[in-house]
């Protein structure tokens, strides 16, 4: 069957504050006439083995969880809210953009967050254009598996489960497996303790006014992870900082 709309939702803002609706994937689906998948779910929202999705946008939120784990998932634009306990989880292949998307109902979701629960996001090349956030001293790992890691907006975890203040304990691990980190923007805060763990196999870099690594907690940089002598740890803007309060680093680059 067809559906030709801008916006196919499933769930709505009600189901949020409501037990047991979950939202599962069992097959493989994808969305050739609608550009924007809305997910709305007061339980779970998940997929099973092999049932990957290809959407052009997809904004998911969910009372106690957002997990699509297939590798094959393919992706433009994601934005994940987590208002419960629980993970927000994303894998897929190819580009993907952490951003700002709107459900059927003019809700809109920025970047993603979790009130008590992981961020996990591991794609082909990533760029993070809105806040990753993960609440309750949780944990943010961002993975590019097979292109660039590009930061262009925070990446914190916050102590409390609400708000955005940056200032928890869980670990920030970015890695670019086969590419570059460039932070463009904010990773932890002055009041955080997170310990902050960046890897890249063409190098690390701080390349703008706004880019920052703050941390109470250590700071481990591999900028040059396969060792051929080409990964360098920079910061090409004279405004970028990096201040780690416990003084506590680690950097292993091809330079300096």
């Amino acid at each position: 069957n067809t559906v030709t709309a801008s916006i196919l939702q499933l769930g709505n803002s009600t189901h949020v504050g409501m037990p047991g609706l979950t939202l599962f994937q069992s097959q493989a689906m994808t969305l050739a006439s609608t550009p924007n998948l809305s997910l709305v779910s007061s339980s779970a929202i998940l997929q099973n083995t092999g049932s990957t999705l290809t959407a052009s946008n997809l904004v998911a939120q969910s009372a106690t969880s957002v997990t699509f784990d297939q590798s094959g998932n393919d992706i433009d634009q994601i934005a994940l809210e987590v208002t419960g306990t629980g993970q927000a989880r994303f894998f897929g292949t190819g580009t993907v953009t952490v951003g700002s998307l709107s459900d059927a109902e003019g809700n809109t979701v920025t970047g993603v967050s979790t009130m008590d629960g992981q961020v996990q996001i591991s794609t082909g090349a990533l760029n993070i254009d809105e806040m990753g956030n993960a609440r309750s001293n949780s944990q943010v790992q961002l993975t590019a598996s097979t292109g660039n890691l590009q930061i262009n907006a925070p990446v914190v975890s916050t102590a409390l489960a609400t708000g955005s203040l940056g200032d928890g304990s869980g670990s920030l691990t970015l890695a670019a497996t086969t590419g570059s980190v460039d932070i463009a923007s904010s990773l932890g805060t002055a009041e955080a303790s997170s310990p902050v763990s960046i890897t890249g196999q063409s190098g690390v870099m701080l390349s703008a006014t706004t880019s920052s690594i703050r941390t109470s907690g250590t700071l481990t940089v591999d900028a040059d992870s396969n060792n051929d002598g080409t990964g360098d740890f920079s910061l090409t803007d004279a405004a970028a900082t990096v201040n780690i309060a416990n003084n506590t680093v680690s950097i292993d680059a091809a330079d300096v």
